[in-house]
């Protein structure tokens, strides 16, 4: 039962309240509603600290065995993000930095959905009167070419357009978000001062003199109803810079900017680093590995215990201060008659080593949604049909970012450049009709990485007969290759032609179609002879 007895302190503050009342009233009350509101306020704190848990296992750095380990927060996610997220960002760069299979995951992710760049091909289509197809075919044209002049230069000097999509998305995956400012920055070497800026996830804070601005959280500003971004605030400098850190931060608007982050939670503001949830077990796998090492050190190294009576052999054995005999390989010392040697060898966890690393490292593959085969790259085991099902699997979330580079980086970067574009008379697109329907001149195509044929003998047979029975179409055959259907046909006619220019009949034909100035293998002179004109051969194709 519990000892509801007032104690010692709280019998004396009621014979005092006591007194008080008997001589001045007012002066009671007062002490009374004074100890109230300290009372309150003391579980209001209570209540706080409760609620300031951590939010995020992953941020914190004390002991996993601590008691309050499945306390959890009841913060909204930007209040837990404002609390946790420089934490988690820290530890998730350390992982990067220093554990490789979160590094070959990071990059691998990167090369499957960016690989050597995305390149966006203007698709103006004919629309009503307004367009025609030998004016969109014409427009197409210019800036196809504006970009293939701009894209070298999109950052400065030497960084290209695909060198910053690959920082963008490396760097997002990596510490949560990432920023691409548009800056207009005049340059002799770029047909338009467009040029990209990747910033850091750190550098978006909230400016010290709008911490208490409802508005502002963790560098982003919200209009007053909170539903639309205004823009961001990013700092000048890096603020861990050992040379320059001076905290001086800028406004950006938001269409000036380009975020990359994925939302997990509704109203969320910023990203998390992709490995935020298995950083305590990405630790304990370091940790646990370390020990390993450290194990197998100590059990290469001769440990034994002698015990002796004799104090003369210290002197005769080449002990050392700390009683340490000076060993050495293929050397044995005798100590004396009677004397004992016992060894010690520390236990050896390596028989379970093999064992504990797999299995951690398919519960970290499965906490960060990617296929296990992709991150340990060990295939020794995979077939084919396992191989495909990863493959399907670990698709999804490839296409996902895909979505998002195309729509928030991609999209409004092309946007840009073809205004500029229109401006600066780099197109000859009209201007009034381009600020009127702007949609109809910013339209484009952008393929995924494609993926190689694994067995071309089962998946290019699969692939025509999916076609054959309508189950696909060639575009999306193409597609899945990283190619442009139109480009690869307008590619193969041409090449068709210059084979029939040089008398060199295409495989598909061979035994049916003679070489020009022979007779017909049938003996029948009126066959026609083979297209020799590149320009017939587009009409032989169709």
């Amino acid at each position: 039962m519990p000892d509801n007895r007032p104690t010692l302190s709280e019998r004396i503050t009621r014979t005092i309240d006591a007194v008080v009342d008997a001589v001045a009233p007012n002066l009671a009350l007062k002490r009374q509603t004074a100890r109230q509101l300290r009372s309150l306020n003391e579980q209001r704190g209570r209540i706080v600290s409760r609620l300031m848990e951590r939010h995020f296992d992953g941020a914190d750095n004390d002991s996993r065995l601590r008691g309050d380990r499945w306390l959890a927060s009841r913060l909204s996610i930007d209040s837990a993000l404002d609390a946790d997220l420089a934490d988690l960002r820290e530890n998730a760069d350390e992982l990067y930095r220093t554990f490789g299979y979160i590094t070959g995951a990071i990059d691998h992710r990167t090369d499957n959905v960016i690989g050597t760049g995305l390149n966006p091909k203007a698709w103006i289509q004919p629309y009503r009167d307004l367009i025609s197809a030998e004016q969109a075919k014409v427009w197409n044209e210019e800036l196809n070419e504006l970009y293939r002049r701009w894209a070298p230069h999109a950052g400065g000097r030497r960084r290209s357009f695909s060198r910053l999509q690959r920082l963008a998305h490396r760097t997002w995956r990596k510490g949560g978000d990432s920023f691409i400012v548009l800056s207009d920055v005049g340059r002799a070497n770029s047909p338009i001062p467009l040029q990209l800026n990747v910033v850091g996830p750190k550098r978006v804070e909230t400016p010290y003199d709008q911490a208490a601005s409802p508005r502002i959280r963790l560098g982003v500003q919200k209009t007053e109803d909170g539903r639309e971004i205004e823009g961001y605030w990013i700092r000048e400098t890096d603020p861990h810079d050992t040379v320059d850190n001076t905290p001086k931060h800028r406004f950006y608007p938001a269409d000036r900017v380009c975020h990359l982050l994925e939302e997990l939670w509704p109203d969320q503001s910023r990203g998390l680093p992709w490995c935020f949830s298995i950083i305590p077990e990405a630790k304990d796998f370091l940790d646990y590995r370390e020990t390993v090492i450290i194990n197998a050190q100590i059990g290469a190294c001769q440990t034994a215990f002698i015990n002796t009576s004799n104090p003369e052999l210290y002197g005769q054995n080449g002990l050392n201060s700390a009683g340490q005999v000076e060993l050495e390989p293929g050397r044995f010392t005798v100590l004396g008659h009677g004397d004992t040697v016992t060894p010690f060898n520390p236990s050896q966890p390596q028989t379970t080593y093999g064992m504990f690393s797999e299995w951690s490292l398919l519960g970290m593959s499965a906490g960060i949604n990617y296929p296990f085969g992709w991150m340990v790259k060990d295939r020794r085991r995979a077939t084919f049909s396992a191989g495909r099902l990863e493959e399907i699997d670990g698709s999804v979330p490839l296409r996902s970012d895909f979505e998002t580079v195309r729509n928030n980086f991609i999209a409004p970067v092309w946007e840009r450049l073809v205004a500029e574009a229109v401006i600066l008379g780099e197109s000859t697109i009209p201007p009034d009709l381009f600020h009127a329907m702007p949609w109809l001149f910013t339209r484009f195509k952008l393929l995924a990485q494609g993926r190689p044929w694994i067995d071309p003998t089962k998946e290019v047979t699969a692939a025509i007969l999916a076609k054959e029975h309508n189950l696909d179409t060639l575009e999306g055959i193409h597609s899945k290759l990283g190619k442009d259907t139109e480009e690869v046909l307008d590619t193969r006619a041409a090449e068709r032609g210059m084979e029939y220019a040089r008398d060199i009949v295409p495989p598909i034909y061979t035994g049916t179609v003679p070489k020009s100035g022979e007779d017909d293998q049938d003996g029948d002179e009126d066959d026609p002879d083979p297209v020799t004109d590149p320009a017939d051969e587009e009409a032989f194709v169709r």
